[in-house]
Parts: C-alpha cells; structure tokens; sequence
C-alpha cells in the first residue's frame, strides 16, 4: 500500500478512536481517572437546604445561627425560642454596608414576595400601613403609630411551634440567591452560639465559620 494511502488509513482509525471516546461524558472520564464531578451551584445551593434545616432543628432555647456574606453585610439569623418557635431575620438596609450593597426598592418587594414581614422600625403593624418605595432607604409608612416591641429594624419571620425547618431553610436560601445575589454557598461563612456567648461548631453545614 503506497505511503500516502497508508496515512489516510490510519486517520481513519484516529478518528473512529475519538468518536468512541466523545460516547463517554465528562462526568465519566472523571470517574475514571478517580475524580469526583464538580457539583453545580444548584447542587450546592439545594444541599445547603437541607443542611441548614438539620441545624436549625438542633438548636437549643436561647441557641443562635447567624449566615453572612464574607464581604458585604448580608446576613439571614435564627434565633430559637424553644416552644415559642423560632425568629428568623434578614438584614435591611439599615444594617447593610457598604453603600453599593444596599437593597433597591424592588427588592422589598421581592423580600415580602418571598414571605418576610417588612422592617417595622418598631412600629406596631395593627394600624393601617404603606410601604414606601419612593426614597433612598425603603419605610413603612404607618397611621399614629405606637411602639411595637415585636417588631424589627430587619426582615423578620416568626415560625410558631412545631416549626417547619425546612421552610426557613428555603427561605434563607432564595433570600441569599435572589435578593443579595450571592452566587454560590462558598461565599457564605457561619456563626452560632448561646445566649451565654458560649460558641456552638457545625461542620455539616459545610461553611466556614466566622472568626471572633
């Protein structure tokens, strides 16, 4: 067979090894070569879900669990009040820095959408209300309004008991997503302790926790 015929020939077979090698997918070729697939943010986002939730249903009366961004002051905090359920808040723009990091008006709105009750800057919410998107810092607007110890310069949720864990810990979650666009859980850091300022570890959370 003259030369040139015999190059075109083995081309032929170079390609078909490769054609074969295309059937395997990615995830495969890791596997083989002892590598475990990267987990998509979607993953990471739905374990941290479920971790959260295990978590929170650990914690004690009087136990805390703060989750925060490592850069901006974003932050969804639980608070367990034993019987009386369970206090969740998510920072508002009061607490937020820096300034580019403050929330716009449109999202309050997706903050209510999503379940919060709007910060109340200790006003009760009995009295007829508006929310106020006009200016720089989003209010309440309320009638008369008188001191509302219930209330929070924050987002604030409270879960009465028995408390469905798992619907708080979606809810961080989409806060976190949604509202602070933070994309990925790698981003999040940890803190938790009691009322005693004791410190409380959880590993399963697969965060790293924040230093004092």
């Amino acid at each position: 067979m003259p030369a040139d015929e015999q190059l075109r020939e083995s081309d032929k077979n170079l390609d078909h090894k490769g054609t074969a090698q295309e059937i395997l997918t990615r995830a495969a070729v890791q596997q083989i070569h002892g590598l475990a697939p990267t987990p998509t943010a979607d993953v990471e986002w739905a374990r941290l879900v479920t971790d959260l939730s295990l978590c929170l249903a650990d914690l004690a009366e009087d136990d805390y669990l703060v989750l925060s961004h490592k850069r901006a002051n974003y932050y969804v905090q639980f608070a367990a009040q034993g019987q009386f359920g369970m206090r969740a808040e998510a920072a508002s723009n009061a607490y937020i820095v820096p300034e580019e990091a403050l929330l716009a008006p449109d999202d309050y709105v997706t903050m209510a959408e999503l379940g919060w009750r709007i910060p109340t800057d200790a006003i009760q919410e009995s009295r007829p209300q508006v929310l106020d998107l006009t200016g720089h810092l989003p209010r309440i607007l309320t009638e008369n309004p008188v001191p509302d110890p219930d209330g929070s310069p924050n987002f604030f949720v409270d879960a009465s008991y028995p408390i469905d864990f798992g619907v708080l810990s979606e809810l961080a979650v989409r806060t976190f997503r949604e509202v602070y666009n933070v994309r990925h859980p790698l981003l999040l850091q940890y803190k938790a302790f009691n009322r005693n300022g004791i410190e409380i570890r959880f590993p399963t959370l697969r965060l790293k926790r924040k230093e004092t």
